[in-house]
């Protein structure tokens, strides 16, 4: 009985995307790598070969320089440009078919990752963990589930970049999409829950320290403070000023009447930020939620933008 051959699995777009993240994280890490634009010698690399500059020898050659160091990028290379393993080894071929690691699908992920690196520029950490993140994912090693947890977590605020991402990751069933949409759903309630209850904590303060002060005595506000933020309810301030607690103790309670209108003017700051914090996060629901992620087409058409 004639063997089976077991059915090659194709590479997705969503693969090439994690596979280029393998790449530039691991360049990223060293600085050396990085700065010798060893990721920008990759991509002419490849533009060489498919203007048939090079040869597919010359290209496995120049990679396996390039990865040195790196056994695990020239692995996952040959994933998406495998060799032809049935000819002879000087007639080998790199396979080039529209399932694999096109030059169109590689300038979206190019594009796309940009995006994200020029996105976060400031904040380099979340890129590097955005990375990591979807390396973990494309290994198999990180669930979907807390995968897209961990996006949520990540372009909180920037739900185009959501829009993009959801597009890699069309199955035809949506799944990726609606687990996303599910958790964002759920990060957001609770992110809003967390604001009401600061919200309710400094506004209830805020009505007792205007009180206090309307009394204009010495002796009523020192009374005030006594009783509202010593002992035990220090840990109203403790919650109210996570930052310097400590700091606002200790002026409350070495010049109460000087410190308390101080103290007044800190938690209608804190107040406003906190409606701030909590329309941004209402706005990034309804942007990401109701602003194209449930239209499918609009998620395909947004990835090349």
């Amino acid at each position: 009985m004639a063997s089976v051959e077991p059915m090659k699995k194709f590479p997705t777009r969503a693969d090439a995307l994690a596979f280029i993240a393998q790449i530039k994280r691991a360049f990223h890490q060293s600085n050396q790598d990085y700065n010798n634009n060893k990721f920008d010698q990759f991509v002419d690399a490849l533009k060489d070969f498919e203007q048939q500059k090079i040869t597919p020898e010359s290209l496995i050659f120049n990679l396996q320089s390039l990865f040195h160091g790196h056994e695990d990028l020239l692995r996952g290379f040959k994933f998406f440009c495998p060799y032809s393993d049935q000819q002879p080894e000087r007639t080998r071929i790199l396979t080039r078919n529209h399932h694999e690691f096109d030059y169109h699908q590689r300038q979206i992920c190019y594009k796309f990752l940009n995006k994200v690196e020029q996105r976060f520029r400031d904040n380099p950490e979340t890129y590097a963990e955005f990375l990591d993140a979807l390396i973990m994912y494309g290994d198999h090693k990180l669930l979907m589930e807390p995968f897209c947890q961990k996006l949520v977590q990540l372009f909180f605020g920037h739900a185009d970049l959501l829009h993009k991402f959801v597009g890699y990751f069309d199955d035809g069933e949506n799944k990726f999409q609606q687990e996303l949409e599910e958790l964002c759903t759920v990060d957001i309630d609770g992110r809003v829950e967390e604001i009401e209850k600061k919200l309710c904590n400094f506004r209830t303060t805020i009505a007792c320290v205007e009180k206090a002060l309307r009394e204009n005595t010495i002796s009523k506000v020192v009374e005030f403070v006594e009783r509202e933020f010593g002992g035990i309810k220090a840990m109203r301030i403790k919650r109210t000023f996570p930052e310097n607690s400590d700091e606002v103790i200790k002026c409350l309670k070495s010049d109460p009447v000087k410190a308390l209108p101080l103290v007044l003017d800190q938690l209608r700051e804190k107040e406003l930020q906190a409606q701030m914090d909590r329309s941004a996060a209402l706005k990034f629901s309804r942007d990401f939620l109701n602003g194209g992620c449930n239209s499918k087409k609009r998620g395909r058409d947004q990835i090349d933008g």
